[in-house]
């Protein structure tokens, strides 16, 4: 990090006030002095300027908290160096025993500490002469973390001369927190509690079934088929108290607006239509003569962040054509634990099941190899043949793809852009697929789902979701089932045009 122009005249000034100590204690002194500018001291005449980066101070007490504890020594140095009792004698403090923080609002008009980058950088520093290796430092530091100064309104910098102060000052910021959120808390309750006024209802509110139960049942009546076995996703039943708590009555539309609607909804489902026709007439073709190859992938990501990919999954089934005639059918699973991000688990807001996958053998790789296997295995699937590249809503997959090292322009072709010029599938190359879109047209609905209701309505049963392998050979199945015109398909709950149904 650079330090500021005022650095060697405040070393020397300091230098000529003590006299002319050893060469040892002059460079004791002026790296004392370079850590104090380092950690944002107070500068000569109050003109040091404030940091670039800064990193919120529950990052540190929480996210980072927990990735220090998977390793010994730099757990050690946490407790001994990153708590409120231990900062104001840890290298992050000034040298008179005072912590320098920074205070300032962020985009939703609270109040939070930060800590500076340079700080930071200063604890690295102190893990690594306690022996925590750098590129262990590095591989679980995230950038994103990192906040520039511009997205933070009214920063100062604010001073703590002892441990009191500090804790006085983390428990005003929580009590403000507490403040502001207690107003909404407050109406969300009364809307929720709140009692009907009146005991007598309309007939058909009392004990009706809800719309999501209502729609489950009309599925299951319409395409015959038994209620499947619950998954480890499914969710519970909603409870008797919770069906008999008010609803907030849905805003009337106009009779334009209505139409309006049912007309964005009959394009949506006649143009999913069409990939599904599409889509199952080369799944047929292929079964009977070959020449086509069918990946379903997923990707897992770190829950804290979105650019750090833990897991790679893929699902892959292709038809061959024999010197015979006749066609053979190959399966394979794979599951790739990414080595950089070992130490970077989900589980709070996402499942972890990475050590779980019900297909095969997980293998660890790093990032390179595993882009290498990714395109080998796409390139040789679509070199003579068309290969159909499946996700379960893509946008967050290809997004991971580019970050792996793939360009935008390998997944340019898809089956909706394939559908709707009429020219049908190409015989070589690669083609997205998006199974939500699939399973739309497939049930007749005009809005899309997740992957774990769609499977339960096609009876696909599942278990520990969120394993990319799991996930990938799920979705893949779940396309399989779509493709089968043996299964009747329900009623859908928005006519489609006379043309097209």
């Amino acid at each position: 990090m650079a330090l500021p122009s005022a650095s060697t005249s405040v070393a020397a000034a300091a230098l000529k006030s003590k006299g002319s100590p050893n060469k040892a204690e002059r460079e004791r002194r002026a790296e004392q002095q370079r850590l104090d500018l380092l950690h944002n001291a107070v500068a000569p005449e109050g003109k040091l300027p404030l940091p670039q980066k800064l990193v919120r101070w529950r990052t540190l007490s929480v996210e980072w908290r927990a990735i220090l504890e998977r390793n010994v020594k730099a757990a050690q140095w946490r407790a001994e160096n990153l708590t409120p009792n231990t900062l104001h004698a840890s290298p992050l403090a000034n040298a008179d025993g005072s912590l320098t923080l920074f205070e300032g609002k962020t985009a939703s008009g609270q109040v939070r500490l930060f800590y500076s980058v340079g700080q930071i950088k200063a604890a690295w520093s102190a893990m690594l002469e306690r022996g925590v290796s750098y590129p262990w430092l590095k591989a679980n530091w995230d950038t994103e973390w990192e906040w520039p100064a511009e997205q933070i309104k009214e920063l100062k910098r604010v001073r703590f001369t002892d441990t009191a102060a500090l804790r006085q000052r983390l428990a005003g910021l929580k009590s403000a927190r507490e403040a502001l959120r207690a107003p909404q808390q407050q109406r969300k309750g009364q809307d929720t509690l709140a009692e009907p006024t009146t005991t007598t209802a309309a007939p058909s509110e009392a004990g009706a079934p809800s719309a999501s139960a209502a729609y489950r049942k009309r599925l299951v009546s319409a395409t015959s088929l038994p209620t499947p076995s619950p998954s480890v996703e499914s969710s519970p039943e909603p409870s008797s108290a919770a069906s008999s708590e008010p609803k907030r009555p849905k805003p009337t539309l106009t009779p334009a607006q209505e139409a309006a609607k049912l007309a964005r909804e009959q394009a949506s489902l006649v143009k999913w239509n069409e990939e599904l026709d599409l889509t199952r007439g080369t799944w047929m073709r292929a079964k009977k003569e070959g020449g086509a190859a069918f990946l379903s992938l997923d990707v897992e990501m770190w829950e804290y962040s979105a650019s750090c990919l833990t897991e790679f999954g893929w699902s892959v089934t292709e038809f061959i054509k024999e010197d015979d005639g006749s066609v053979t059918e190959r399966r394979d699973d794979q599951h790739i634990i990414i080595k950089e991000h070992l130490s970077r688990r989900n589980g709070r807001w996402s499942p972890d099941a990475r050590e779980h996958f019900d297909f095969g053998t997980s293998v660890q790789l790093s990032l390179s190899a595993t882009f290498n296997l990714l395109y080998a295995t796409l390139e040789t699937l679509s070199a003579n043949q068309p290969l159909f590249l499946i996700f379960h809503d893509p946008r967050a997959d290809l997004r991971a793809l580019h970050i792996l090292g793939f360009e935008h322009e390998f997944f340019a072709k898809s089956v909706a852009t394939a559908a709707a010029s009429k020219q049908g599938v190409p015989r070589e190359g690669l083609l997205v697929c998006d199974t939500q879109a699939l399973y739309s047209a497939w049930a007749g609905v005009p809005y899309q789902k997740g992957l774990g209701k769609c499977c339960e309505v096609l009876e696909v049963p599942t278990k520990r979701l969120h394993n990319a392998g799991n996930d990938a050979r799920y979705t893949q199945i779940l396309f399989e089932r779509m493709m089968d015109p043996s299964i009747p398909r329900p009623t859908p709950l928005v006519p489609l045009p006379k043309a097209t149904a």
